[in-house]
């Protein structure tokens, strides 16, 4: 009889550390999920953002995106992306307005150098890898929105 209850215990004891372990690997993949869903929606941010540049015509030399708290003070997350692309400044317009059309904000700039330099993104610095040729004309063309539904705000990437 001593020996069943030892049997017993043992089963339940197995039963209880699996039980936790199993606990503990559905809590790590839901901590994984929402801290990675940000991470999602800037895909599609930046996704829906070089559909729109090339429905305008434009071929996308690079594509550089992120998202946390960009600029300014204060939580919350912001999403910012850019594209380098050749073009002329008088054509540029009509994407420009394209763009204003979905976007909370959205710009252009003659790019010189391999940094993307705006206000929308300083306190997420980014660069260009794609070496520039000093004889042809370039541009970033950048969006951005201080929030997009979804968004997890407890996103340690957000303070």
């Amino acid at each position: 009889m001593e020996r069943k209850t030892q049997k017993n215990t043992a089963k339940t004891l197995i039963i209880a550390i699996f039980a936790l372990f199993a606990v503990l690997a559905v809590i790590c993949g839901l901590f994984l999920v929402l801290f990675n869903m940000n991470g999602f929606i800037l895909k599609g941010f930046e996704t829906d953002f070089e559909e729109t540049v090339k429905a305008e015509g434009y071929e996308i030399l690079e594509t550089k995106s992120v998202y946390g708290k960009l600029n300014g003070n204060g939580n919350g997350i912001n999403y910012f992306s850019a594209v380098l692309i050749k073009a002329d400044e008088n054509e540029i317009e009509a994407l420009e307005e394209a763009l204003e059309e979905k976007h909370e904000i959205s710009g252009y700039y003659k790019q010189e150098g391999l940094e993307i330099a705006t206000v929308y993104n300083e306190h997420a610095p980014l660069e260009y890898e794609t070496a520039l040729n000093e004889s042809e004309t370039y541009y970033t063309v950048y969006v951005f929105e201080s929030h997009i539904s979804g968004s997890n705000p407890l996103d340690p990437k957000g303070h």
